[in-house]
């Protein structure tokens, strides 16, 4: 899948998304003219809403998002951690997947507990670095498992208490 499509199609998720959340009086209403617009598929469930696109591309955002279909079982996703949302994008050159994660624990173990789990799993770890800007860490990973690579992102909320987790998986 070319840059420009993945773009393209992330820019409709975004604006779909948008548009449910700012009319949230109408929104079933607002679900339709988006679908209409587009051709991209909303369905609002509780405080879930799952978006497809017209060739299958599917995003899940909120309350009870799931590992997107497909997803590398050999991948490492951090526990205990909330799925906030949920992509996965495909076509003749292979899937993308991008999934996020909110966790209650530490930055340093969230960080350990990657390198090590993804050792385990047999990836290999081809760059990898930290920050601290005043005081809030951030970090990331780039993995790779044969032809599969993967990059993931991992960053202490600025009140310290939460730490987001953004795996970014191609497979070809």
């Amino acid at each position: 899948m070319d840059a420009q499509r993945i773009t393209r199609v992330a820019l409709v998720l975004l604006l779909t998304l948008a548009l449910v959340a700012m009319v949230s009086g109408c929104q079933r209403a607002a679900e339709r003219a988006v679908e209409e617009a587009t051709g991209v598929k909303v369905d609002e469930d509780g405080e879930r809403v799952t978006v497809t696109g017209p060739e299958g591309e599917q995003a899940e955002f909120g309350a009870g998002a799931s590992l997107p279909e497909g997803w590398p079982e050999d991948h490492p996703v951090y526990e205990p951690a909330t799925i906030e949302s949920s992509m996965v994008f495909s076509g003749d050159e292979g899937s993308q997947f991008t999934v996020s994660v909110t966790t209650g624990d530490a930055f340093a173990d969230v960080l350990a507990w990657y390198k090590k789990a993804a050792g385990d799993e047999g990836w290999n770890i081809e760059s990898e670095g930290t920050l601290d800007m005043d005081g809030v860490a951030s970090g990331y990973l780039y993995l790779n498992k044969g032809t599969t690579s993967s990059s993931v992102s991992i960053a202490q909320g600025d009140d310290g208490d939460d730490v987001m987790i953004t795996m970014i998986v191609t497979v070809p």
